[in-house]
């Protein structure tokens, strides 16, 4: 599986992003908070500038944007206000406020939080404290006092353990809780094309359409998979994560080359995939699991029916983390045109290279797709890789788009495979 992440990103080269980001632990958080929280978080992170945390839409954006009414629409806001997620700057005017929104490690509660030290006393004893548990005297006497740095040791960590600084173990013994403040205050973005927000041509705005749905766990997934999106390594979302299997049949060989059948099978998801731990994950082979996938399927049911994600498939070389496209072979009405027609070649080519009665038996198996292989490439697949319809105007997206001669390379080498007389003296006709 690729090394890089989906927050490996930058500007398209032209200035022009067409993109907004939201840290990851602060959308987990919000949508905790309902849907109109949710919702209206979106919209507001929709209209910061560069910095990912300035923003004057407030009240009016969010009732011109979605169908949330203007009283509640300030409600949501106000929610986000209470539980810390929102700042308003009090130098603002009230017709024209002005928000920032707050980084993931300052809001009580979420991922990323580490609390404040109540004091220099409890910072010594927090520090004589280790990863392991350790006893922990009533008072400290003339001996041990410069070890703890208080005379009430004891006291002092049973409040870092009411602060979130340390945990009490059995007698009078206490662990602390070390926080890696560098980590925790490295937002964790997640790069979110603008049409989510304001809809494309006459089309819906996506988070509107969702929010219909009254489905809170539904648009929390939309934003998440745009978290695990690397369009231009993984052509979409990792086959790793979430996929379309196919079974995979030997039909026919010449020369080099196999031609493999391939039967549409069962979508799958990785409960471990970063968007669906959080909200969809249980015990492995519990109840709570599969009550976790049942929901799951059902929010992604939602967002293949609004047109928003969609299986786009791919010939891999080995359906391993360590495979690599070979190539899109796209069905009808899925992914680029290109990919497309890389389908439609590799269909005719695999056709013009079997027999008659081997392209029986293939309609037999009611493949989905026919397509020549390398005969040496021995553990290849046909995935059907998740990708989502809006993609941010980053410079991935562009580099994505770019592969487009590649794969024409490709339609060509296919094309000439479907023509060569070895094909078209022994394979079949039309």
């Amino acid at each position: 599986m690729t090394t890089k992440t989906a927050n490996d990103v930058s500007l398209a080269k032209d200035g022009r992003g067409g993109f907004f980001a939201v840290d990851r632990r602060t959308w987990h958080f919000v949508c905790d908070l309902g849907m109109n929280a949710a919702v209206a978080y979106l919209v507001m992170a929709r209209g910061t500038g560069g910095d990912n945390r300035t923003t004057k839409w407030s009240r009016n954006a969010v009732e011109d944007r979605t169908g949330i009414s203007r009283s509640r629409a300030q409600d949501a806001i106000n929610k986000l206000l209470k539980e810390g997620c929102l700042f308003l700057d009090p130098a603002s005017k009230p017709s024209y406020p002005k928000y920032r929104i707050v980084p993931a490690h300052e809001i009580k509660g979420c991922d990323g939080f580490f609390p404040a030290m109540p004091s220099d006393e409890h910072e010594r004893v927090h520090a004589a404290l280790g990863s392991e548990w350790i006893s922990v005297p009533y008072a400290a006497s003339a001996k041990n006092l410069e070890k703890w740095g208080s005379r009430n040791p004891h006291g002092i960590a049973v409040n870092l353990v009411e602060s979130g600084h340390a945990t009490k173990g059995d007698f009078l013994k206490f662990r602390a809780i070390r926080f890696d403040v560098e980590a925790a205050t490295r937002p964790d973005w997640i790069w979110i094309p603008n049409a989510l927000v304001d809809g494309a041509a006459a089309e819906g705005a996506p988070v509107e359409l969702v929010r219909q749905t009254n489905d809170v766990l539904a648009l929390c997934l939309l934003v998440n998979l745009y978290g695990s999106q690397i369009l231009d390594e993984n052509g979409g979302i990792h086959f790793r994560m979430i996929r379309q299997l196919y079974e995979r049949h030997e039909i026919g060989k010449q020369g080099e080359w196999v031609v493999w059948g391939f039967t549409a099978g069962v979508w799958q998801v990785f409960p471990n995939a970063p968007f669906a731990e959080k909200h969809f994950a249980g015990t492995p082979q519990s109840d709570e699991r599969k009550r976790a996938m049942d929901r799951f399927w059902k929010c992604w049911g939602r967002l293949r029916d609004f047109g928003l994600v969609s299986f786009v498939a791919h010939l891999v070389h080995a359906d391993t983390a360590e495979g690599e496209i070979l190539h899109p072979v796209a069905l009808a009405g899925n992914g680029l045109s290109v990919e497309q027609e890389l389908g439609e070649a590799a269909r005719n080519a695999g056709t013009m290279l079997i027999t008659e009665g081997q392209l029986a038996r293939a309609k037999q198996k009611d493949v989905a797709m026919l397509a020549p292989v390398r005969r040496h490439i021995e553990g290849v697949q046909m995935l059907g890789i998740a990708r989502l319809r809006y993609l941010p105007r980053t410079n991935r997206t562009l580099a994505f788009m770019a592969q487009e001669s590649e794969w024409h390379q490709v339609l060509d080498q296919l094309r000439e495979l479907a023509a060569r007389p070895l094909a078209t003296s022994r394979g079949h006709q039309g």
